[in-house]
């Protein structure tokens, strides 16, 4: 899995390419973690826990609102998205995406 080098990208210039990012990613036992966009923002969902919002922290980064948890997204060489890595409390999960 490649992760594309750190870049300070705009707020706006990950706004624009949101509609990427929205999908199922795989948390192994956790269950599943859903990804949707609404009003020109991201938001996660793993099972039936309440919707939290992201806020971008630059490209293919996310900061999720009240859950102190990072949510970075993995691509292969090519630039697709392959999966997302999820950090909080020290845990870290490799979430492959999910068709």
């Amino acid at each position: 899995m490649k992760k594309l080098p750190a870049q300070e990208d705009s707020e706006e210039f990950v706004r624009q390419r949101l509609s990427e990012y929205p999908g199922r990613y795989d948390f192994g036992r956790h269950g599943v973690f859903v990804v949707t966009q609404e009003g020109g923002r991201l938001y996660g969902r793993l099972g039936q826990q309440g919707i939290a919002p992201f806020r971008v922290l630059n490209r293919d980064d996310f900061a999720i609102e009240g859950n102190a948890a990072r949510f970075s997204i993995t691509r292969d060489n090519d630039g697709k998205i392959t999966g997302a890595d999820f950090r909080q409390h020290g845990v870290l999960i490799e979430a492959p995406r999910i068709k």
